[in-house]
């Protein structure tokens, strides 16, 4: 599949060559190839490059080898340890005053999400993953001025995520870093969906 990822009201974006190839058991591989168009000499990162994908209800639980087991990004991990977590999807939010970017678990070996059978899907990257999981979307995290105000859907989105852009202080000091920034420059990269039958959510590393 090819096609352009860009806002409609400028001129730059990418274009966007992704390939998915499924296998007999279910596996699925994701390849996807990034490359920009236009001036992007306005903007001082992205915030992100990776797969989003929406999940059922019944996958609310989230195990994953990486970072953890608070939410840490790329610049403030550093009293993240590696190790494997479990986590209802619900407790991967932090709640914060003013709702904004929140929930990362970086380093990511693997992520499974699963329902109460321990059955799901199992994500891993090419090189180490940043993930999110929440009941809301992007946009309802864009449109609330209140924590409250977030809604619990009736699924899990979820962001599989090739690059994360640190998150700075520019709240009360300095943006972010330019060691912790998302270029806008050309990106490849493959992400393996797999099943997870019931016990199977997988290694420990």
């Amino acid at each position: 599949m090819t096609g352009r990822l860009a806002p409609p009201m400028f001129d730059h974006g990418f274009a966007v060559e992704q390939t998915a190839t499924v296998a007999g058991d279910g596996t699925v591989d994701f390849e996807i190839d990034l490359e920009p168009e236009g001036d992007f000499s306005d903007l001082l990162t992205l915030p992100r490059i990776g797969l989003d994908l929406t999940l059922g209800d019944d996958f609310d639980r989230a195990t994953w080898v990486g970072r953890g087991p608070g939410e840490c990004y790329p610049d403030s991990k550093r009293a993240a340890t590696v190790g494997r977590y479990e986590s209802d999807v619900a407790d991967l939010h932090t709640p914060y005053v003013y709702p904004q970017e929140n929930g990362n678990r970086t380093d990511v070996r693997w992520v499974a999400f699963t329902d109460d059978r321990g059955v799901g899907v199992r994500a891993r990257g090419d090189d180490r993953l940043d993930v999110t999981a929440h009941r809301y979307t992007t946009a309802d995290l864009l449109d609330a001025t209140h924590d409250p105000e977030l809604p619990t859907r009736d699924s899990v989105s979820v962001s599989l995520d090739h690059r994360v852009c640190g998150l700075g202080t520019g709240s009360c000091g300095p943006t972010t870093r330019p060691e912790y920034r998302v270029e806008p420059e050309e990106y490849a990269f493959s992400v393996r969906l797999e099943p997870v039958a019931s016990g199977g959510v997988g290694p420990d590393r």
